[in-house]
């Protein structure tokens, strides 16, 4: 599969680089079609970077189901994590899921 091919020449780069990969799963999409298409990619992905770089699903960092949602609540209000087109991340998305990639970055001077 090309997405396989794909994953494994970045990998290979990073590896030769000796840098740390961090490949975050694509989100839920609003449109039922694209969203199953997506949940495949997901798996092909998630399989392809097994052992080889860190995988981070992003479902639950934007929401708690497996379904798209464009908000949800935190500390007590309701956010707006994506865009009106039902792909993209509003502001407040990227900087959530930025914070979660955050967590996995490993600096070694």
């Amino acid at each position: 599969m090309v997405y396989r091919s794909r994953v494994a020449r970045i990998l290979a780069a990073a590896e030769a680089h000796r840098v740390q990969v961090i490949w975050m799963g694509v989100p839920a999409m609003r449109k039922p079609l694209l969203d199953e298409q997506m949940n495949y990619l997901n798996g092909v992905l998630s399989d392809a970077v097994a052992g080889k770089a860190i995988w981070l699903p992003t479902q639950p960092v934007l929401n708690t189901s497996s379904r798209y949602a464009d908000s949800m609540l935190i500390d007590g209000a309701q956010v707006k994590l994506r865009s009106k087109d039902g792909i993209h991340f509003s502001l407040a998305g990227q900087k959530r899921l930025a914070q979660d990639v955050f967590k996995h970055i490993q600096y070694h001077p």
